[in-house]
């Protein structure tokens, strides 16, 4: 039997079959990038929004089981904030969110030594606030719920 007969029965991908196969890997390739890039997105903002509701209950329970007050300043479109033990000598903390998330609310809260949450700009304050965390593109946010009359914390659904 000769080498041309074995490889005659043998058959390979055409240059057309070749290029529809990686048409097509291009282009799933395309959607799963972009549905990759969006969760990642979409966990940097949870992160974020996890750790504003830890340092928040945080700073509530040092203030009640220290007796001493502490301040959350928030400023929106800003990638940090500030966590302020308020004693003698004030001690500032700054906060850094993950790449790509931001504070979307201005608001300041205080935790006194009795347990209780106030906001010092309102006169007349309402008993729920909210502080968004969102992408810094704006696509995605998060709510969390700060209830002054029972100092609760928590993530909006």
């Amino acid at each position: 039997m000769s080498r041309q007969g074995v490889w005659a029965e043998e058959r390979g991908f055409t240059l057309i079959e070749m290029t529809i196969v990686i048409t097509l890997m291009g282009i799933l390739f395309a959607i799963a990038t972009t549905t990759w890039f969006g969760t990642i997105e979409s966990r940097q903002v949870d992160s974020a929004t996890n750790q504003v509701v830890a340092d928040l209950r945080l700073a509530n329970s040092s203030a009640s089981n220290r007796l001493v007050p502490w301040r959350a300043v928030f400023t929106a479109d800003s990638p940090s904030y500030q966590l302020v033990k308020q004693s003698d000598t004030p001690v500032t903390t700054t906060r850094w969110l993950p790449d790509g998330t931001e504070i979307g609310t201005t608001i300041t809260v205080e935790f006194a030594a009795d347990g209780s949450v106030k906001v010092p700009s309102e006169i007349t304050p309402p008993a729920n606030y909210t502080i968004l965390v969102r992408s810094t593109d704006g696509s995605l946010q998060n709510s969390v719920d700060l209830n002054t009359q029972t100092s609760r914390v928590k993530i909006a659904p």
